[in-house]
């Protein structure tokens, strides 16, 4: 089991050259599209993960009022994104436990049928959730996941464990459109951030859920959002226009490939401001087409069903791969 998670931090590891990336339309966004940002993302070396972080296990607290639940059936702007490394996806509204969620299906690459799952990535659209003019604003970010294992992990003495396994991933975001400096040539805002790399795993359960949340910026100071108040200057220090600074602003979550399919699925998606309260979220989802659904009810915790998998999954999980805070690039 410790050769499974020692795995598993490094392939989390050779991951991060994957973090950035831009959308298409509402499914699936065309490769050809991502290369600024994946450009942008490797070029912000000052971008690391933070302690400023938690993960919740299960119970999960009660989501706060102004959290994007998707019971509206609405996406709420998530959208796939296929770069290089980037797994296919299929996304959908699911109830699950009386709860409806956004659905993450990954699939396998054409080709790579006998490859491990890739990287699934979801952009989220932040001027149309919340406002241009309050992204600037985010100083918290928290998100609700449910997982289901769809396909057992085969353990190193050969046996197989109807598991989730691993669930390692990060929130990263597009902060600014390009870096920006302060009158005397201070970089004062990255493009840029990996908010958290967080690292979760179960090795007992096919279902398993934790709250993730991070706060914003992370680590320093020039990996918030930046705000359409800025005022910003290029390194000659000519003055920029904090609109175009602002441009392309988006959330992104990721997680890395692993070697069983499990179905992920992300609720109560909460965005608070720098004094921690709860942003209102202004997208209209009845504007916007409705996902479509997926009528099978997932299943509830199958732990005593899959009890007689679970025998060759060893107890320690003390060396859980929990700590994969490199550098992004």
């Amino acid at each position: 089991m410790r050769t499974k998670k020692i795995l598993a931090i490094l392939s989390a590891i050779a991951m991060m050259g994957c973090l950035a990336s831009c959308g298409g339309n509402s499914s699936t966004a065309d490769s050809s599209s991502t290369a600024e940002t994946t450009t942008a993302a490797a070029e912000t070396t000052e971008a690391t993960t933070t302690a400023a972080t938690t993960t919740t296990a299960e119970p999960i607290p009660a989501a706060d009022a102004k959290a994007i639940t998707f019971d509206t059936d609405s996406l709420y702007t998530a959208e796939a994104v296929m770069d290089n490394g980037a797994a296919p996806i299929e996304m959908s509204i699911e109830e699950v436990n009386g709860n409806k969620k956004l659905k993450v299906h990954v699939l396998k690459a054409e080709g790579k049928e006998d490859a491990d799952y890739e990287v699934p990535k979801i952009k989220f659209d932040l001027p149309a959730l919340l406002g241009a003019e309050n992204v600037g604003k985010i100083g918290h970010i928290s998100a609700d996941f449910y997982c289901n294992a769809l396909e057992t992990w085969k353990n190193d003495d050969g046996s197989e464990s109807l598991v989730v396994g691993n669930f390692l991933g990060a929130f990263g975001g597009n902060i600014a459109s390009d870096k920006a400096y302060d009158k005397a040539g201070n970089l004062i805002q990255n493009n840029w951030a990996n908010h958290y790399e967080f690292a979760c795993d179960d090795w007992e359960n096919p279902t398993h859920e934790w709250r993730i949340e991070t706060d914003i910026p992370a680590l320093l100071p020039a990996n918030g959002y930046a705000s359409l108040d800025g005022e910003y200057y290029d390194k000659d220090g000519n003055a920029l226009d904090a609109a175009k600074v602002c441009e392309g602003q988006n959330l992104f979550i990721m997680r890395w490939g692993q070697k069983n399919s499990v179905d992920f699925y992300i609720d109560n998606l909460t965005f608070f401001d720098k004094d921690g309260n709860a942003m209102d979220v202004i997208f209209d989802p009845a504007a916007a087409p409705a996902a479509e659904g997926d009528t099978t009810d997932a299943p509830a915790d199958t732990t005593a069903a899959a009890a007689d998998t679970t025998a060759a999954a060893e107890a320690d999980t003390t060396a859980a791969a929990a700590d994969t805070t490199a550098a992004a690039q």
